[in-house]
């Protein structure tokens, strides 16, 4: 199975909150009243936070299901040892009883 890979989109997230970022200098570097400036400032500011919030969040979501799939991974070979050993002990019976 493939793992997660969060880093996919991690460029287009950096991308996006540069944009912002960019948008927001314009917006002071204009003649707009400082309310606005404020306003957007902080409007933007929030946003940043929470697309890196949500990013977060994204790359512990993957690591967790990496997890959860290393886990399945060492499920499925104890299985596997426990199906041997236990074909290995039928097959001892029956050597024994012949």
């Amino acid at each position: 199975m493939i793992p997660v890979t969060p880093r996919l989109a991690g460029s287009n997230v950096d991308i996006y909150i540069e944009h912002l970022n960019a948008i927001d200098s314009k917006i002071q570097e204009s003649n707009r009243p400082e309310s606005y400036k404020d306003g957007y400032a902080a409007a933007t500011k929030l946003a940043t936070n929470r697309i890196a919030e949500l990013w977060e969040s994204a790359v512990r979501s993957a690591l967790a299901i990496n997890e959860m799939i290393a886990q399945q991974g060492q499920l499925d070979e104890d299985l596997d040892d426990a199906f041997e050993t236990a074909q290995a002990i039928a097959n001892n019976r029956k050597s024994k009883t012949d």
